[in-house]
């Protein structure tokens, strides 16, 4: 009898780490305001992608192929680097505050000119040693955020299918 409550309760300690942990996966974000004024509707995404159409045949003429215009990561590569970001950035000195997303061009995909490439830097500030890491929370919209070039960078991300798709809503 002993040994079912010892492992009963390892059960129930277990089945409450496990709760716990995954908490955040299946609940709203708790901090929805700050992303609301930044949310648009598919139908604004799919004018705006379409209003970049003469850019985008601009550029295609100019290096003589069909440009990328998009690209994809999974959701557990972006997860995985925000946690790599966050590890590296106090391991250097940083406070990690955000992400800034790059266009640039690779020039070892598609033809002689390369395809464009979107690239994520992370962004923050050096902790104040005077202050402590745990007083340099970002308040609100920190768009002065610096790139922290002491860590890589995320690029390789899959294009779209094809890369020269615009954004489009059925």
């Amino acid at each position: 009898m002993k040994k079912i409550n010892q492992l009963l309760t390892v059960a129930l300690i277990l089945s409450l780490v496990f709760v716990l942990s995954c908490g955040d996966a299946f609940n709203f974000p708790r901090d929805l305001n700050i992303i609301e004024e930044k949310l648009i509707q598919p139908q604004q995404a799919a004018e705006w992608s379409k209003l970049y159409e003469e850019r985008y045949q601009a550029i295609n003429s100019t290096i003589g192929y069909d440009d990328n215009r998009s690209s994809w990561y999974s959701v557990r590569e972006l997860q995985a680097y925000i946690a790599y970001a966050q590890v590296k950035a106090r391991e250097k000195g940083y406070n990690l505050e955000g992400f800034r997303l790059h266009l640039a061009v690779n020039p070892n995909q598609g033809g002689d000119n390369g395809y464009t490439t979107i690239f994520i830097a992370p962004t923050g500030s050096e902790i104040d040693p005077q202050r402590g890491s745990m007083l340099n929370f970002v308040q609100g919209n920190n768009n002065r955020s610096e790139d922290i070039d002491e860590i890589e960078v995320l690029d390789k991300g899959s294009g779209g299918d094809p890369p020269h798709d615009l954004y489009d809503v059925d």
